[in-house]
């Protein structure tokens, strides 16, 4: 089958960016369109020119609620890179590869793969598992 063929850091490096610029692009664009259209008309109506509109009506509003969404989708992406760094998601895909050439199924040998990244943190042994003693939890989750 044609097709790119990549190695599994590659291949996670290119969907964490589509993913990143997929949902990125979405929150510009709500953010963009949240800005009522009223502040915009009255942009217009003191004599601004559509540079200075959206420079000084649209975008710095709208900044102001797009930051924390962008914000959290960045920290999102530096969980997800240090989790494909350390599960090593090459072993995990050579060894899946390994399966499917054997048993020629394509199909089921990667669902379950793919299963095994979000499943990898429960596998810690129960001393890195344990949740904090209260007196480092931050005060908001105390119970």
């Amino acid at each position: 089958m044609p097709g790119l063929k990549f190695d599994a850091n590659t291949a996670a490096f290119v969907a964490l960016s589509i993913n990143l610029g997929a949902y990125s692009i979405e929150i510009i664009r709500a953010g963009l369109e949240a800005i009522p259209r009223s502040q915009i008309e009255a942009g217009q109506s003191l004599g601004l020119s559509g540079v200075q509109v959206f420079r000084y009506v649209i975008v710095f509003p709208a900044l102001k609620l797009m930051y924390p969404a962008l914000a959290s989708q960045f920290v999102l992406l530096m969980l997800a890179t240090s989790v494909v760094s350390q599960i090593s998601a090459q072993d995990l895909f050579h060894a899946a590869s390994i399966i499917q050439s054997r048993t020629f199924r394509d199909f089921e040998v990667y669902i379950v793969g793919g299963r095994g990244l979000p499943r990898a943190g429960h596998d810690l042994p129960p001393a890195v598992r344990r949740p904090l003693p209260a007196r480092v939890r931050p005060p908001m989750i105390r119970r």
